[in-house]
């Protein structure tokens, strides 16, 4: 009994490598089922869609949605001129994109010019959230060290949805942050003109957006030494971003109704972006499933690491008081990074 179990074993890891296989060029790989029949015709299909879909080149893609999915999270943890002194609620919406290699007008004129990979080499965010913050001023706590708890204030944010029609989509956000006053407020004239004073800003934002489209749109049935690869389900793009913002922002409100906001930052991020593609691959003489193809871990591109930002922008002030709170107000704010990538900033806020 042992010695057949020892010919079985041996049996096993001689023809293993024969009965199956594992082939990759670029970003894809293929597993067949038989190495010995199929081995060199998934080095021919592998190569043939490496060059049609370049990895060097569709990481470029990658790339540019990573960094704009990084951009889609500023602003979402705070609020820069409501000057609230105990609670407030906002809701926001972000859009972070990268025209990649092209300038502005280049892009907006050919938004979804394709690259050399067959896709657009340019990048696009979406994120949303429900932010409430709760400032320490009106709590009358006293200072520890150089630490004032009157002059912080602590946020959470949270939102999740998912559609399917027209286009299916998900997203996820949360995040923690803080606002420190540097310098506290100045108000002159009742409140007719009121410096904000100025703010240091801190958190964490970890966001999660996924793209599923009809991989008909993208890819054909690729054949190649006799075996065809039909692609199956969806092209999914996934992009995760989990960002650190230390911000640094100041902001006027004149007569009341309008408010300008302006600021600086540095971001730490550490998100991606990847593909995933699937499906069989079959025998072109008989039809029959031979293997399956499959994206790898060369799919993926990481955001550039850290970059500076300005930002800015106005506040419409729809219920002010004198003594500087805005009540209610709605904000747009513009965002620039180092790293070739913009943002708009969205929020409606009420605080009390």
């Amino acid at each position: 009994m042992k010695q057949i179990f020892i010919y079985l074993s041996l049996f096993i890891i001689i023809t293993n490598p024969v009965l199956a296989g594992t082939h990759s060029q670029g970003m894809f790989s293929i597993n067949v089922d038989n190495e010995t029949t199929y081995g060199s015709a998934a080095n021919s299909l592998v190569s043939t869609l490496d060059s049609q879909f370049n990895e060097n080149t569709f990481k470029k893609t990658l790339w540019y949605m990573a960094d704009s999915q990084s951009m889609s999270t500023r602003g979402l943890g705070v609020t820069y001129a409501t000057n609230h002194n105990l609670f407030l609620v906002a809701f926001s919406g972000n859009t972070g994109f990268s025209p990649g290699s092209r300038s502005i007008s280049e892009f907006y004129a050919a938004p979804f010019a394709a690259g050399p990979s067959g896709i657009p080499e340019a990048g696009i965010g979406i994120q949303s959230s429900i932010l409430a913050g709760l400032s320490l001023k009106s709590f009358h706590l006293k200072p520890v060290g150089y630490l004032d708890p009157s002059r912080l204030t602590l946020f959470i944010n949270f939102f999740a949805f998912k559609i399917t029609t027209p286009l299916d989509v998900s997203t996820l956000s949360a995040g923690v942050h803080f606002q420190y006053k540097i310098i506290n407020e100045i108000n002159i004239l009742f409140g007719l003109l009121y410096w904000g004073g100025l703010d240091i800003s801190s958190g964490i934002d970890i966001t999660n957006n996924v793209l599923n489209l009809p991989v008909g749109l993208f890819f054909t049935s690729q054949i190649a030494g006799g075996l065809e690869f039909t692609p199956a389900g969806n092209l999914g793009f996934t992009n995760t971003a989990i960002t650190i913002p230390v911000e640094v922002s100041t902001n006027i409100r004149l007569a009341y109704a309008l408010s300008l906001i302006a600021g600086g930052a540095i971001d730490v991020n550490m998100g991606n972006s990847k593909f995933d593609l699937g499906g069989p691959v079959t025998d072109t003489t008989s039809g029959a499933k031979v293997g399956t193809l499959s994206t790898n871990e060369r799919s993926r591109m990481s955001a550039s690491f850290v970059d500076a930002r300005l930002f800015f922008g106005p506040q419409i002030n729809l219920i002010p008081l004198p003594s500087g709170k805005n009540i209610l107000s709605i904000t747009l704010l513009g965002d620039l990074s180092t790293n070739h990538t913009y943002g708009v900033h969205l929020s409606i806020n009420t605080c009390f």
